[in-house]
């Protein structure tokens, strides 16, 4: 069976933006690992939050909330890990370091950012 990992691509700096629709920037990456949970995650064998460095921008309680996650992982059928990345260049650099480090572990990746998520 090919092996698989879900990379979310995850910056705090979304909590300096005011809301998007009806959606706090603080709010995001909760709000994706929330609707992820509600799919099949067995079906996954890894999910991995990219952290991009540094943590805190900005506001320092809205950064440690919206890095407030872990209680979340409780509801995923496969392991949930973070790794903490160098922000290069937005995203792209995030999932290729993961890549990098994963490469031997997974046959494939999905490349996502917090602010884009499944829903039903």
């Amino acid at each position: 069976m090919p092996k698989v990992n879900y990379l979310i691509a995850a910056c705090s700096h979304r909590t300096n933006r005011g809301p998007l629709g009806n959606i706090e920037g603080k709010d995001t990456l909760k709000l994706h690992l929330q609707e992820l949970s509600k799919t099949r995650t067995e079906q996954l064998d890894q999910v991995t939050v990219l952290r991009a460095l540094p943590l805190v921008r900005g506001d320092k309680e809205l950064a440690e909330e919206y890095w407030g996650i872990e209680h979340l992982f409780k509801d995923f059928k496969c392991p949930v890990v973070t790794l903490d990345v160098i922000d290069s260049y937005f995203s792209y650099s995030s999932w290729i370091q993961a890549c990098q480090k994963y490469r031997r572990d997974f046959d494939y990746y999905i490349l996502t950012e917090d602010d884009y998520y499944p829903s039903h």
